[in-house]
């Protein structure tokens, strides 16, 4: 493990397994929103249409929902890794108190940020992430919807539902 990485987590602990439990929080937030946003999506096309006589027909008074409803539905996978981030803060900094790991000798250091860096560097940046890896699902799943999704389903406007949808407006 690069010594640059021991420097992000609490003295004495395990870099490398800090690191792999927050790309493995990432991953799992990743994974279960790709496939929501898949069952979402075929189940809103079936929805789309009506059986009578075992012969499928398009339902006229269907409506397709919005790509930014849709992306919505996975808001918590990826809140659930930013809960775990936050769980992860309270652990470091609850690290330093106890035992010999103590608190005090870490703010008498010279470097007054070194506490800091050692408590909030992992969790923000998991933090962040899951805030990017949510921006970049929800654009691609918004251009794989409006790729496969027939023109006449797509309502107007779903660029800017998907603007607010990420600004949180």
């Amino acid at each position: 493990m690069p010594p640059e990485l021991e420097k992000l987590v609490p003295a004495g602990m395990d870099a490398r397994r800090e690191l792999g439990q927050v790309l493995c929080a990432l991953g799992a937030a990743l994974a279960a929103a790709v496939f929501c946003c898949l069952i979402v999506y075929v189940d809103a096309r079936s929805d789309m249409y009506i059986t009578r006589n075992g012969i499928r027909y398009l339902n006229p008074d269907a409506e397709f929902p919005c790509c930014a409803e849709m992306a919505a539905r996975c808001v918590p996978f990826f809140a659930a890794a930013a809960l775990l981030m936050l769980y992860k803060l309270a652990r470091y900094v609850a690290y330093h108190y106890q035992g010999s790991r103590s608190i005090y000798t870490m703010r008498r250091l010279p470097q007054r940020a070194e506490l800091l860096r050692r408590c909030l560097s992992l969790p923000l940046g998991g933090a962040l992430a899951c805030l990017l890896l949510f921006a970049a699902l929800t654009a691609l799943f918004c251009a794989v919807y409006l790729a496969v999704t027939p023109a006449d389903w797509v309502r107007p406007g779903q660029w800017e539902a998907v603007s607010r949808l990420l600004l949180g407006r």
